[in-house]
């Protein structure tokens, strides 16, 4: 795992931050039927193994005024190996990288803040699966294409 975070509060109206942070798995060690397998990056259909990125990472843009907050963020998850082709012909080894764009704004009370935010900006689809009854692999991208949040938060 790593993590960088850096504030810019230069003593003026406008403050910046920017971060980085991901995992990256160098390695997963499974054994299945007296085999060996190395599932870091792999879909794992060959074994019992759960699907899993070996690099996913975050970065992040932050940018405060007063009451006012922005962040833009890129999130990025490594294509996964499909280690049954040519079975699955259809499953897709590409990326997934999405955008999440959130705007506050604290009341000037201090006790509410209104958020809106749009995640996954850009709608990327998550690669294709193909494989027994899915198309996807959610428990490791997001598959709800683009959202719109709302909210309104009251601290009393």
């Amino acid at each position: 795992d790593f993590n960088f975070n850096w504030q810019l509060g230069n003593g003026g109206p406008n403050n910046w931050g920017i971060g980085f942070n991901g995992t990256y798995v160098s390695e997963y060690k499974l054994t299945s039927e007296g085999q060996v397998f190395d599932g870091a990056g792999s879909y794992n259909f060959s074994n019992f193994g759960y699907p899993n990125a070996d690099l996913i990472t975050n970065l992040k843009l932050d940018w405060q005024r007063g009451n006012h907050h922005a962040r833009a963020t890129v999130r990025h998850i490594s294509g996964l190996k499909n280690d049954l082709y040519p079975l699955n012909p259809g499953t897709q080894d590409k990326s997934f990288d999405k955008l999440d764009l959130l705007y506050e704004y604290t009341l000037p009370s201090k006790e509410s803040t209104l958020t809106v935010a749009l995640l996954n900006a850009t709608d990327a689809e998550d690669p294709i699966n193909q494989g027994d009854l899915r198309t996807t692999t959610s428990f490791v991208y997001d598959l709800r294409g683009r959202m719109f949040r709302l909210g309104w938060t009251w601290k009393h």
